[in-house]
């Protein structure tokens, strides 16, 4: 593929969809097979940006350690199969069509290996926050998804995004990844998505 994919991981209901709503807004393709939109979970009606052949594709190869820890073995021909899902699921590679993948941090570790120039987007949420709408929500899923995300933002060069300071009106941070994408910022795009109801909880 001539270009590295737009990596968002987070906690279950930390605003992925949201985030990654705004960079599909600004021209990334995200997939025709993705999980269609909870009323009750997306005010914007976006739906998840999930891309579904490539969550099963994630969860038949790879081996998730216990309590969602991480991956622990990968698929050796990962990137050729997500590239060829991908291509068959209608991205036109051309160089220009920015394209990303959203998906919890477990799933994290093969991307790096395949894609290790890749930008990384942290999505970032109170937890106590999260809970309010996810009382299902356990602390064993919360310890196996924190330390990778806190490796990446602060080690691997992550983009912290965080859901409170979008909600608010702060864009610096989707205009550092969008800058990093070499993408024109669209404040426009912004607000189509983001909307007051969207917070439906807070900390």
């Amino acid at each position: 593929m001539k270009r590295t994919p737009l990596i968002i991981i987070g906690l279950p209901r930390s605003g992925t969809s949201m985030i990654a709503g705004i960079f599909v807004n600004h021209g990334f393709w995200h997939g025709a097979s993705c999980k269609l939109p909870t009323p009750e979970v997306h005010a914007h009606r976006g739906g998840y940006y999930e891309n579904k052949t490539v969550q099963r594709f994630m969860k038949s190869k790879c081996d998730i350690l216990p309590n969602d820890g991480g991956v622990n073995e990968w698929y050796p021909d990962f990137k050729k199969d997500i590239e060829e899902l991908i291509l068959n699921d209608g991205y036109i590679d051309d160089g220009k069509t920015p394209w990303l993948v959203k998906f919890g941090a477990s799933f994290f570790w093969p991307w790096r290996v395949v894609y290790p120039n890749a930008t990384v987007v942290v999505v970032r949420r109170p937890v106590a926050a999260i809970r309010q709408g996810t009382p299902g929500l356990t602390q064993a899923r919360v310890n196996s998804h924190s330390p990778i995300m806190d490796e990446v933002e602060n080690l691997l060069g992550g983009i912290r995004v965080d859901y409170d300071a979008i909600i608010d009106g702060d864009y610096s941070q989707i205009y550092a990844v969008l800058k990093v994408e070499d993408v024109d910022f669209d404040i426009d795009a912004i607000k189509e998505i983001v909307k007051p109801e969207l917070r439906h909880f807070k900390a």
